[in-house]
């Protein structure tokens, strides 16, 4: 009798459970601009080494055009924004709270000037006069080396009238251009710096990351995670464990370079090292905010102003979510 009422419970329990679902996970989509360093350290989150069991993250890689629009239109929850791009949306009406750091500045190779090896230019104030390629101009990553170059340098940085010339270019044609000579230096970043330094054939003459170590007195922040008032007041738990879901993948890449760096790799069609390179020399992907990032963001801010690439901008701890996960 014991046994069977025993079996009876058990039968009865299993059929209470099934009639009650655990509930489903809230999906926080988060756009990231594409690129192997994200890859990598969102690899743990995409392939299930590291979970939630209140959130799920929809991570998806997008080009800067879908990006940009999916701002704008509120199609994704988190967005991977350029640090000098949040001012004007806030200017023009489009709310948007800082959840997060994205890009750290490392004080490596990140964002060097680059010459060819048998270039007459020895130092940077050599490329006065002479034409000097560079990806999207108001992109922060150019902004952040053309204040390096105006305040570490002391070059007059003027798109029009300035000590030397611009031309903007693709960031994969920037080192072809300067090997055929059609350009006499060039802004070679991340992979395209990492592969200029392994092939050789180019010379850095100005690290602009070791030069805004001392310019901004902190590590300069490129890229910052951005969310909505709205939607991040409407389920503030949801996002706290999405963005300590994004930390914990990143803490899994550091902490299982091999296996990630290998995997990433060779998925990217990029040599492993790069990523071991980059994320030490280069940028590092916090996800937490730090008073250093404060202040890094507000002298960014300061320093667009001063060349016209900002005409306002509001106090940066007014736009930080309070949830934010701080370090």
């Amino acid at each position: 009798m014991k046994r069977l009422m025993k079996h009876m419970l058990a039968a009865a329990a299993a059929t209470l459970a099934l009639s009650f679902p655990a509930a489903a996970k809230d999906t926080i989509v988060f756009a990231y601009v594409i690129d192997p360093l994200h890859e990598a350290m969102l690899y743990a989150l995409k392939t299930g080494k590291v979970t939630s069991d209140k959130v799920h993250v929809d991570a998806k890689a997008v080009d800067l055009a879908a990006l940009l629009q999916g701002t704008v239109s509120k199609r994704f929850d988190l967005v991977e924004t350029a640090a000098t791009s949040l001012p004007r949306a806030i200017d023009q009406g489009l709310e948007l709270k800082i959840v997060a750091t994205a890009l750290r500045a490392q004080d490596g190779q990140g964002t060097d000037i680059w010459v060819k090896n048998n270039s007459p230019i020895k130092d940077i104030r050599d490329i006065k006069g002479k034409l000097v390629g560079f990806p999207a101009i108001s992109s922060t990553s150019v902004t952040l080396a053309r204040i390096a170059l105006w305040k570490g340098a002391g070059l007059n940085i003027d798109v029009n009238g300035g000590d030397f010339k611009y031309q903007e270019t693709p960031s994969p044609a920037l080192a072809g251009t300067l090997s055929t000579g059609r350009i006499d230096a060039a802004m070679l970043a991340l992979s395209y710096g990492y592969r200029a330094k392994k092939s050789g054939e180019f010379r850095s003459i100005f690290n602009a990351n070791k030069t805004n170590f001392n310019v901004f007195g902190v590590p300069p922040v490129t890229a910052v995670i951005v969310g909505y008032p709205e939607k991040l007041s409407k389920n503030p738990e949801a996002y706290r464990a999405a963005i300590e879901l994004l930390r914990a993948s990143r803490n899994y890449a550091l902490a299982n370079k091999e296996e990630v760096f290998k995997a990433v790799g060779k998925a990217e069609n990029i040599d492993p090292e790069f990523f071991e390179t980059c994320i030490k020399e280069y940028f590092d992907f916090p996800v937490t905010i730090t008073k250093g990032d404060v202040t890094a963001i507000g002298k960014l801010w300061e320093f667009s102003r001063e060349l016209k690439l900002l005409t306002k901008y509001p106090d940066v701890n007014s736009v930080i979510w309070d949830r934010a996960l701080r370090e």
